[in-house]
């Protein structure tokens, strides 16, 4: 599919033009993504993740690495997904240092503003299950505690009135969320085995 002559100029990769100017497109693309969540506007021809596969993985990797504390957190998962498994280990310490630094509340990266929503935590379990590795699963436990908090807040009301949480009418399906989030990060077919975190065990979530 042909790109018209605006859209190669702001968001497509075009080795005649200098690097600097690519990365340039490149952040745009991606903080256009921040607001349309993958999808094109009326008057573009593609969508961000296709503008996205017109960069080779090693420019897009590239840009991503010494961007990706200024990239919202839509614009680095799809940017990920992009580069699949490209680079692994590079790509995986990448993940880890943003998901740590994520989750020890710290403001280093501009992604980590959306960590406060189930649906990015959702997302990112999907992220770390790709790598399947010891490391990513530990951060995925950290993801799944964080992910219970916020999906029981969905009761605060209901708590904040002095009732038990357990008879939150959302409860029973908050509950199962929380303990099935593991099939997430396990449905690339990782074969690591899973033992469930304290937070969300029985004893925890009865």
């Amino acid at each position: 599919m042909a790109l018209d002559a605006f859209s190669r100029e702001i968001y497509s990769y075009d080795k005649s033009v200098s690097m600097f100017e690519n990365e340039q497109r490149f952040l745009k693309n991606l903080k256009r993504d921040c607001v349309n969540f993958g999808s094109k506007k009326y008057d573009e021809i593609l969508t961000p993740f296709e503008y996205l596969e017109t960069y080779p993985k090693d420019v897009a990797f590239y840009f991503l690495r010494k961007n990706i504390k200024q990239i919202c957190y839509y614009g680095i998962s799809m940017s990920f997904k992009y580069l699949d498994k490209h680079l692994p280990s590079e790509s995986e310490k990448l993940v880890a240092d943003f998901v740590s630094s994520c989750l020890k509340n710290e403001k280093k990266f501009l992604g980590c503003e959306n960590f406060n929503k189930a649906a990015p935590l959702y997302d990112v379990s999907v992220l770390l299950g790709s790598f399947c590795s010891k490391r990513s699963l530990e951060l995925f436990k950290a993801i799944n505690c964080k992910y219970k908090q916020l999906k029981i807040n969905e009761c605060k009301y209901h708590i904040d009135a002095g009732s038990p949480v357990q008879t939150c009418p959302l409860y029973l399906n908050i509950k199962l969320e929380i303990k099935e989030l593991h099939k997430v990060y396990f449905q690339s077919g990782c074969r690591l085995k899973w033992r469930p975190p304290y937070c969300i065990s029985k004893a925890q979530l009865e």
